[in-house]
This record gives structure tokens, sequence and C-alpha cells, in this order.
């Protein structure tokens, strides 16, 4: 025989009855053996899928990339010519573009195909390898890793201190510690390299330059000097003086020209030769000594109070409503509507005769 929930105050006929803590308590009483089902297998589900789930690990690190593109190329302490040449460098918040480059495919290509020593393979392996999707299709292979890596990824960038840390989750501590310093260096190889790239193409404009301004301050000094030889005696001409003046001026623009790009080519040529880091790693990642997931013991409790929650409140509204309906066919035989009237009566007297 089921039990019996304790006998609440009686409600007058056709009365509504509202939802209390009361009326929960005794939904939860009458209810309580497949509220206690309902619970327990959803936890014992819980717990063993992230028995079943594969642990991850997570490791981190921090880089403080050049905030400063004026800094990165060091030009710092030329003059505004270079703006006005349209070859000057001025300040600009590169960082915040360093988030969407690590999670660009020029970047996670080598990170990919970049070979880890692990401990489920003997020789070491690239992560489609260790993942297990080898393929064919390169491409196929490669969009594979690419995605479930970006899925393993965690970036955040901090505005306000210019910092950007970047999180791997793997299945062993160390492959996520090598995986974060391998993303690491091909950001830096990377902006190195375009770093390079840049000095190279500066270099290359500043001599094609350089010719065009050499060629005119020849031409310059030359109709300066023709000029000269032509007329000795500009003193007593106005007009002769001004004309001096003009091309004395021309031969000085162009001198100046010339200079500020003479040095800013050696400064290119230096660049261009130059090796050092761009990316400043603030924290090496290290390889985690707990696991970041699955987290057992808070995925039971949280199953055990979400379904706990779920399952009263479904008791409640089938209590609640079980109830409304037997309430209203109460009252629908006890006053039934005056269209129903006679035919309930036809069937009254049926059943006494």
């Amino acid at each position: 025989m089921a039990d019996e929930p304790p006998q609440a105050n009686s409600e007058a006929p056709g009365a509504q009855r509202a939802i209390t803590w009361e009326t929960i308590f005794f939904a939860v009483w009458l209810y309580k053996k497949y509220i206690a089902l309902f619970v327990g297998a959803a936890t014992l589900v819980a717990i063993i899928f992230s028995l079943l789930a594969t642990p991850l690990y997570t490791s981190r690190t921090s880089i403080l990339p050049e905030l400063s593109k004026e800094k990165a190329l060091g030009l710092a302490g030329l003059s505004s010519l270079a703006e006005a040449t349209g070859i000057g460098l001025g300040e600009a918040p590169i960082s915040r573009l360093y988030p969407m480059i690590v999670r660009s495919e020029r970047i996670l290509r080598p990170v990919i195909y970049h070979k880890y020593s692990t401990k489920k393979h003997t020789e070491p392996a690239d992560l489609a390898e260790y993942w297990g999707i080898t393929s064919d299709n390169k491409n196929r292979e490669f969009e594979s890793g690419l995605s479930k890596l970006r899925r393993r990824m965690d970036i955040v960038y901090d505005a306000r201190l210019g910092t950007i840390s970047i999180e791997i989750r793997m299945e062993e501590p160390q492959l996520a510690a090598d995986v974060a310093n391998q993303i690491a260096a091909e950001l830096d190889d990377y902006t190195r390299t375009k770093r390079r790239t840049n000095a190279t193409l500066q270099r290359e404009f500043i001599e094609q330059r350089m010719k065009e301004v050499e060629e005119q301050l020849g031409r310059s000094e030359m109709a300066l000097k023709e000029f000269r030889e032509r007329n000795r005696r500009i003193i007593d001409s106005p007009q002769l003086m001004l004309e001096q003046e003009r091309l004395a001026r021309e031969v000085q623009i162009n001198s100046t020209v010339f200079i500020e790009l003479k040095k800013q080519l050696e400064v290119a040529k230096i660049e261009e030769i130059k090796n050092i880091p761009i990316i400043n790693v603030l924290d090496v990642a290290r390889p985690a000594v707990v696991r970041s997931s699955p987290k057992r013991a808070r995925t039971a409790v949280v199953t055990l109070l979400l379904s706990l929650a779920l399952a009263v409140t479904v008791a409640g509204f089938v209590d609640h409503g079980s109830k409304a309906i037997r309430t209203l066919l109460s009252n629908l035989r006890d006053h039934p509507p005056p269209s129903a009237a006679k035919p309930l009566a036809k069937v009254e007297e049926k059943e006494k005769a």
C-alpha cells in the first residue's frame, strides 16, 4: 500500500488551490519514490559520464607584445619628414590584433604539425597523429585538427595592461605546456619575420626614393651652377637675385630630403638583419599538477541539485494539476450546465428504473 501523506486542511468545494510551500511538501511526500528514483538516476548518469570523459590538463602562458610599432622597428628619433614622404611609422596599439593572429591558420598550422613527445606514442608525433585524425585528404585532416585545437584554446586579452594569456587544454600535462609554448614561439617567429619583411620593403622603397631625390638634387645643383655662370653680377638686379634664391632653396630642400633618406636607409639596413625577439614571454607554460576537467565532484553535486529542483517542480505542478482536474469534474457533476441538465436527469431516471 502506498504511503499516505499527512492530511492537509480541508478546502471548500470549488475553491482555487494555489501552489504554496505546503502543497509542494505534500506533493514531494506523495511522489517521493519517483523523485528519489529520478534524482538518483540523473546523478548516476552524470558520474558515469564524468568517469568516462577524457581528462584534460590546462597550461597557460602570458606574453607581452610590443605595443608600439615605432619601438618594434627601432625607428624612434627620426624626424617627421619620414611621415611626409609616406614611410613614417607612428604609434599604433597593435597588441589588440594578437588574439586574432594567434587563432589564425598561419600560426596554428605549424603548431599542429610540430612533433611532440607524448606518452601515447613512442616516437614524436604531431597533433593530427596524436588525435588520430590522419587522412589521405590533407586539407580535411588539417581542418579537423584546426577545429579541435581552437576548441581546446582560450585567449584572454587584457586591454588595460596589454598582455595576452593563452590557455591550452590537452590530454597530457606536458603536451599542454609544449603546445602553449610552441604557440608563443610561432607568434614570435611570425612577428619577427613580418618585421624583417617590412624592413626589406622599406629599404627598397628608400633606395628607390634616394635615386629619384639624387637625380633631382643633381639637376637643381646644375641649374644653380649654370645660372651663376651666366650671371656674374646680380646684385644690381632684384629679379636675378630672386631667381638665385629660388634655385638655392631648391638645392637645399633636395639636399635635406636626401640626407634624411640616407639616415633612414642605414636604419632600415640594420633592422633588416636584426633578429631580436618581439614577443616578451612573461610566464612560460608549465605542466599542470591536477586536471582541469572533468570536475567530477562538482558535476555530481550540480546534477543532484538541478535534478532535485526539477523533480520537485514537476511533482508540485502534477499534484496541483491533478487536484484541479478532480475539483473541476466534481463541480460539473454537482452543478451541471443547463444544456446538460436534461440528459443527466434522463440518465439518472434510467438508472433508478
